[in-house]
């Protein structure tokens, strides 16, 4: 969630993730009355909105879809009248004749108290025999919303459709939802994941191929699509991974976020903290590296050398592994950080992806 400064007529301006979309907020800090100011109805799910900028009254906005680029909108904002949004910069088409499916589901693999979570279909309207990449966020308490993604307008013009998914754990779904994760890495977040997968080759049958599902996700998104690959080897045909945690109890040392280890496996942290055998064995058991033997699919790893969140010898490591055990796979390593942002390596990441993607499964690129 984006927090702004207080206006000059005592508001709050907040912009956080709302079941699967981006969403603007007014709070009033004398009544505590909280105004949505998105400019659309509360169940709105066919674009995200956030803010930019607060000056006095006059606050500054974005509003963009998976289906279009960022528009720029500006408004004022009164304890007496509605917002009205004017637009300053009008959005464009991503993707010609796609669409977005926003699908709610309830798990059906496991019995915890909270079962709800979500995924936003992006693919075509009509065709045959298209693939499907399936893309879990990072995080992992982060969300996917149905905002402008380059990677995602990128893939759509190469004729792929794209799955978000935002499991349990994501943000935006409420308190009880990111908490069902912790403990439960490697479990639920990975079902969810493929059970929405199976939900998204069966409302779109038509236009997908089941034999062309690929992976793709860096970070906790990494961790997931390297999970997937291992629990369910003869489903998903390659893997594209960017600095993927793939051993929890050798992250936990040398991670800048050394709770992350412990919380998500459903420890208390401590500075203190030093791990035994038991609890060494059981981050072991969350963690793709022990479903490294089932692996089929072949694999790419994108690893930033300078990542201090998830250092580049989770990555190497886990290439290690599979190329010791005769897997198909390749690593790209960068003079990056972790989210690999630089302009050049993020186009060279996204094409070599592709290319991945291409000598594992047959697929033309459409002409356009």
């Amino acid at each position: 969630s984006s927090l702004d400064r207080v206006d000059d007529d005592g508001f709050v301006i907040i912009g956080p993730a709302v079941a699967q979309v981006g969403r603007k907020y007014a709070i009033d800090v004398e009544t505590k009355d909280v105004v949505d100011i998105t400019g659309c109805s509360a169940n709105e799910e066919s674009f995200s909105s956030g803010v930019l900028d607060v000056r006095q009254d006059m606050i500054l906005a974005w509003r963009s879809s998976l289906l279009c680029t960022p528009s720029l909108l500006i408004g004022r904002l009164s304890k007496t009248t509605p917002i009205e949004w004017t637009t300053l910069i009008e959005s464009q088409v991503t993707v010609e004749d796609f669409l977005v499916d926003v699908m709610r589901l309830e798990s059906n693999v496991l019995t915890q108290k909270e079962k709800d979570f979500s995924a936003i279909y992006f693919g075509p309207k009509s065709g045959t025999n298209v693939p499907l990449i399936v893309f879990p966020h990072g995080g992992p308490h982060s969300a996917s919303t149905n905002s402008y993604s380059m990677l995602a307008a990128y893939f759509g013009k190469l004729g792929f459709a794209v799955l978000f998914i935002n499991y349990r754990g994501s943000i935006g779904a409420g308190e009880d939802s990111v908490k069902a994760l912790l403990g439960n890495v490697g479990t639920i977040d990975v079902s969810d994941c493929h059970q929405s997968t199976l939900k998204a080759l069966e409302k779109h049958s038509s236009i997908l191929a089941k034999d062309k599902c690929i992976l793709f996700g860096g970070s906790h998104g990494g961790f997931l699509v390297l999970h997937l690959s291992g629990q369910y080897p003869s489903f998903y045909k390659a893997v594209s991974s960017r600095n993927p945690v793939t051993d929890i109890a050798a992250i936990f040392p040398i991670s800048d976020i050394p709770d992350w280890a412990m919380v998500e496996s459903g420890l208390e942290y401590s500075p203190t903290a030093e791990l035994d055998g038991k609890t060494f064995d059981m981050m072991k058991k969350m963690s793709p590296i022990s479903h490294i033997n089932n692996v089929t699919a072949p694999t790419l790893l994108l690893i930033g050398k300078s990542d201090l969140r998830v250092p580049p010898t989770q990555g190497i490591n886990y290439y290690h592994a599979l190329k010791a055990r005769g897997k198909k796979t390749k690593v790209l390593v960068y003079e990056d950080n972790h989210g690999l942002p630089k302009t050049p390596h993020e186009v060279d990441f996204a094409i070599n992806t592709v290319l991945w993607y291409l000598d594992c499964i047959d697929h033309s690129i459409p002409s356009r």
